[in-house]
């Protein structure tokens, strides 16, 4: 009894103070909901395990420090003529951004960071700067209009404690060192994983600027990407055909470091794992659900690209049978943060972070994913490689992908066969269905059908 009236007091409290809503919000199916229900049903986000009756602050804290990435419009244009805007087709470009922040954000700052905007923005510990945001029109649906006030009014708020505010920022290293991580996420073609570098790069590899990316599309155009960055001295691997590949793995990230602005292991270039796979045909087997889930309990987790048909979405945990994820499907106007001042980024940054947790059915997701892993040290991924090695063991027919020592003789191939091009890979997963198909024969697919459309 006294469980039962503490979660109904919880729920009324929820619904007042973070805008949770247990019931169906109007712009979402009868299979998605926003926020988080009040009960028993541990939440897993991200390789953390979370309590709603006991842990729900600690919770809303940690979603909304994870960087949202969504379209944004006004940018420069792509390629000096191109588009402005990536509303319609950047969705799955914007999921493996966040994979990428977050990783960068576990790489430099830990799996702890709080964003500041936990700090200040939706809480009043100190009783110095009280600011709420329900307060500021930041629901998903809000308008041109609603945005620019909602930023009006928080600038109000923070001018009347300006001072105090700036040197906050000054004193916070994380929040210079996430600021950083920001920019290389900026919509300008000097930034490191701007729309603008992964568009071109697509482009380069026979994906016109405006295309559709799939899951392993946009894994394989980020690690082409990364070959660039000198900054954060990370690996970017994609295993293909569902093989894990552990000496390929050890090979990449114990070669000889280059020189980095950040501090890294001198052993050990931080890695990020992209697993790309398909998991049924035109719908997810259902015997994976238990697996997936496993992958959000790791500590190396990232999360997972995947989504719906048309709708590309970064899924960062789930809770019962439900999936948590972050919607990039959201136009806002593009924020310059190179030309801010320190107290502007309480307002700007404000775009990055979302409120309200979106759920839906694990049923519901498209059967073309992937997995993602981040492994800061050699540690990190023995310890992972262990986990995954007793799950195949225990059960061969729900696990995921495989984990070999060396790549069989009939797989070895040279480093530009390794990489495979977009477009063959994901012709490869083609034939692989039709070849399936063929058994089933009312099922016909195009060769577009086998990535996410975003």
């Amino acid at each position: 009894m006294e469980v039962y009236y503490k979660k109904h007091i919880n729920s009324a409290m929820c619904a007042s103070l973070y805008g949770f809503d247990s019931g169906l919000n109007q712009y979402l199916n009868n299979s998605e909901q926003q926020g988080f229900q009040i009960n028993e049903d541990p939440v897993w986000l991200l390789g953390k395990q979370y309590s709603t009756i006991d842990q729900l602050d600690e919770l809303q804290d940690d979603f909304r420090s994870r960087i949202w990435i969504t379209y944004r419009k006004n940018f420069p244009s792509i390629g000096g003529n191109g588009p402005t805007s990536d509303q319609g087709w950047g969705c799955m470009c914007r999921a493996g951004q966040m994979v990428l922040a977050q990783a960068l954000v576990l790489n430099h700052l830990g799996r702890d960071w709080k964003w500041i905007g936990c700090k200040k923005y939706f809480k009043d510990e100190e009783n110095k700067i009280k600011i709420d945001l329900d307060e500021l029109d930041s629901d998903e649906k809000l308008t041109n209009s609603d945005e620019s006030s909602s930023c009006n009014k928080l600038s109000d708020l923070i001018k009347k404690n300006e001072q105090e505010c700036i040197d906050y920022i000054k004193s916070d290293q994380e929040h210079e060192i996430y600021i950083k991580i920001l920019k290389q996420f900026q919509d300008k073609k000097t930034a490191q994983y701007s729309i603008h570098q992964i568009a071109l790069m697509g482009a380069s590899e026979d994906k016109p600027v405006g295309s559709w990316f799939g899951p392993n599309t946009i894994a394989q155009t980020l690690k082409k990407v990364s070959s660039f960055d000198h900054t954060n001295n990370i690996v970017i691997h994609v295993a293909l055909d569902n093989v894990v590949v552990i000496e390929e793995i050890n090979r990449k990230c114990n070669s000889d470091q280059s020189s980095s602005s950040f501090n890294s292991s001198p052993k050990w270039k931080p890695l990020v794992l992209f697993i790309p796979l398909r998991l049924g045909l035109s719908e997810i087997n259902p015997i994976y659900f238990q697996s997936i889930k496993q992958t959000f309990r790791v500590p190396q987790s990232l999360g997972i690209i995947g989504g719906k048909p048309n709708h590309a979405l970064y899924f960062i945990g789930y809770v019962n049978e439900e999936l948590i994820y972050l919607d990039p499907h959201r136009t806002q106007s593009t924020v310059d943060l190179d030309e801010l001042a320190p107290l502007d980024s309480f307002c700007n940054d404000l775009s990055y972070h979302c409120k309200t947790a979106n759920r839906m059915d694990f049923n519901l997701i498209d059967p073309s994913i992937s997995l993602c892993f981040f492994f800061k040290t050699k540690d990190d991924f023995n310890d992972w490689c262990k986990v995954f090695k007793e799950l195949y063991e225990q059960n061969e027919k729900q696990s995921l992908f495989e984990l070999n020592e060396t790549r069989m003789k009939q797989w070895i191939c040279n480093e530009a066969e390794e990489g495979m091009e977009f477009k063959d890979y994901d012709l490869a997963l083609n034939d692989n269905l039709i070849q399936a198909s063929e058994a089933v024969e009312h099922l016909s697919y195009d060769e577009e059908e086998f990535e996410l459309l975003g």
